[in-house]
């Protein structure tokens, strides 16, 4: 019997199910399944590399092919390729003399039939053709920007005598040629005297460096001897997702620094080697154009004056991880795509010289810039800093002296840009009574600094008396979910246990990562004067007092380090600071500079008071 009702229940709770998860109408003849397909056909992935001197940063491939010669996709499957992985332009460039193809070929029909996919995608689209010979010492070079691939009667079999001829045609109608693959197929990218021939004569204008998963060091020697211009390719026969893992990588390509974006603009950017070759993270170029790439990802946030040392916070605003060294290990310096770089370092290091390992200017070496460059120089006019040591505080008023360069120093107080035409002269110390955001620029002659920021936040205190010792602290984790990303996830229904401490601490707990706490309490100030907080947290932290946010480490990015000031008056101020944990190592350190001293110390557990009364 009992048997009997279970097997009548699970039956009836199947079929409540299987109802359930029927439509409201259900449609037995079609129905179109929703959310199955790929979104890239709508949303495409954008690449972030950043514009440079006023010149649009194109993504270009110039060397693929179609089963038109010996490639397995289509014309229109190439451009949608494209579009979908966020590139600007391409130049389908099938095989020309196209082996195993009758007599007659038509060399030209590639193009009509991408350029109407192109059309709809929005992608650029530069006629060309590979003009190849097995042999090396004519090897294979694109002739690109043509009128007609037909006008140029290469035959099967051919030798420098026709190949030179092309080449003349090429330069002729005002063509662009690169030659390709180098190193392909011996591993040996030694020039031939032919290339050697038709370089000094013009007729070859670009190199690849990159091509497909192989990388011509040598290449880059070649193309600052004789003024080539910088070229990554991907030389696709195949379908993309078939080789690369497009979630993780981005095929080679050329970044072309064009007046606009047009195909025009293309030809023109790269008859004045205005490029950069690129393929898995490596770029190759023109020291002058790497340093301008380089210092246009990286967006200086912050920049603070400590004595001895400097602090600086820094955004990659771009899709290349940057790798730094000095030849001192434990100074290397690595700055994630699209991820923050905290740090501090002594001034006296500010001279070390630094190789980004994955910029190459030549086959020997990488760029090299200063450290100054990340840390205190970031044009040819120092920033202003602010004297820390030498502020002063008095009947509630701050006074804040600057650090500047011979010049004039402009100055606002209400978030606008400082030039000469908007801010106040810089005289002496700034007065400031209120919270605000100081910013500050030198100008000299027709040159500037990058503005320097300072927010202040001006706190009274409460008027209440200390009461019990510590901080409370609030537990949340959701290991199974792995959903604790943010400060913003410590929500009520991750809530699992609350406690007492001395300070903001780690506490004893089984759950390994994804997790959080928040301490909340009183922080008592010993004196009136501007506070410097530092926190240092693996993974994020936000520190709020009197409701007020004054530090956001709000970022789920391993250990990171940031610092907010305050203008306490002393006495009481409400405390909270929240913190999470999402993967790997754990972190909570706040320190605080107090008013008239120049070095972090642990915020002690002194001034943590978990309770208050009136007086």
């Amino acid at each position: 019997m009992n048997h009997r009702i279970i097997l009548a229940a699970s039956a009836a709770l199947l079929a409540g199910s299987a109802a359930s998860a029927q439509p409201s109408e259900w449609n037995v003849q079609y129905i179109k399944q929703k959310d199955y397909g790929s979104p890239c056909a709508y949303n495409p992935r954008r690449i972030d590399i950043p514009d440079i001197d006023g010149y649009t940063t194109l993504k270009v491939d110039l060397h693929m092919h179609t089963y038109y010669s010996d490639g397995d996709i289509s014309p229109r499957q190439r451009v949608q390729e494209a579009f979908v992985e966020g590139l600007d332009a391409i130049a389908i460039t099938d095989h020309q003399p196209s082996f195993g193809k009758p007599e007659g070929w038509d060399y030209d029909q590639t193009y009509p039939i991408a350029l109407k996919e192109a059309a709809i995608r929005d992608i650029l689209l530069i006629k060309g053709f590979e003009m190849s010979h097995n042999v090396p010492d004519i090897g294979h070079m694109n002739i690109l920007f043509i009128k007609d691939c037909n006008a140029y009667k290469i035959p099967m079999s051919f030798g420098q005598k026709e190949a030179h001829e092309a080449l003349v045609q090429a330069q002729a109608e005002g063509a662009w040629v690169t030659g390709n693959h180098p190193g392909w197929p011996d591993e040996n990218s030694e020039l031939s005297g032919f290339w050697i021939d038709e370089i000094e004569a013009g007729r070859i204008q670009g190199m690849e460096v990159f091509n497909c998963f192989e990388f011509y060091p040598l290449a880059i020697d070649h193309i600052n001897k004789y003024g080539l211009a910088f070229i990554g390719a991907s030389d696709q026969h195949r379908a993309f997702g078939f080789d690369y893992d497009l979630t993780k990588v981005m095929r080679p390509m050329t970044f072309v620094f064009a007046e606009e974006r047009s195909v025009e603009a293309i030809h023109d950017a790269l008859k004045a080697r205005r490029s950069v070759a690129y393929a898995n993270n490596m770029l190759a170029g023109d020291a002058k154009w790497l340093l301008k790439l380089f210092r246009s990802s990286l967006k200086i946030e912050k920049v603070e004056d400590r004595g001895s040392k400097v602090r600086v916070r820094i955004f990659n605003q771009s899709d290349i991880d940057y790798f730094l060294d000095c030849g001192q290990p434990s100074k290397q310096i690595r700055i994630p795509a699209h991820r923050y770089f905290d740090d501090e370092r002594l001034k006296a290091d500010m001279d070390l010289k630094y190789s980004v390992t994955n910029m190459f200017v030549s086959s020997t070496r990488c760029l090299t810039v200063p450290m100054s460059l990340l840390f205190t120089k970031q044009s040819d006019i120092d920033m202003p800093l602010v004297d820390r040591k030498n502020i002063s505080c008095e009947g509630g008023k701050t006074m804040i002296p600057l650090l500047c360069e011979d010049g004039q120093t402009f100055y606002t107080t209400d978030g606008s840009e400082p030039s000469p035409t908007n801010g106040t002269l810089y005289a002496g110390p700034v007065c400031l009574d209120k919270s605000c955001t100081l910013k500050a620029r030198t100008f000299r002659g027709d040159k500037s600094s990058f503005t320097f920021e300072y927010p202040l936040t001006f706190l009274p205190a409460t008027k209440a008396k200390a009461g019990k010792k510590g901080l409370k602290y609030s537990f949340y984790s959701d290991p199974a979910e792995r959903s604790i990303t943010s400060v913003d996830d410590l929500t009520p229904e991750r809530f699992k246990r609350s406690g007492v401490t001395s300070r903001p601490s780690l506490q004893k707990h089984e759950e390994i990562d994804w997790f959080g706490y928040v301490f909340e309490g009183w922080i008592n100030a010993p004196e009136s004067g501007v506070y410097a907080f530092k926190l240092d947290t693996d993974d994020g932290s936000k520190l709020i007092l009197d409701d007020c946010t004054v530090i956001d480490n709000n970022y789920n990015k391993g250990n990171s380090i940031t610092a907010g000031y305050a203008y306490l008056e002393k006495g009481l101020h409400k405390f909270c600071m929240p913190y999470f944990e999402g993967h790997y190592d754990e972190k909570i350190e706040l320190s605080w500079i107090l008013p008239r001293e120049d070095t972090y110390s642990e915020v002690p557990s002194e001034v943590f008071f978990l309770t208050t009364h009136l007086p």
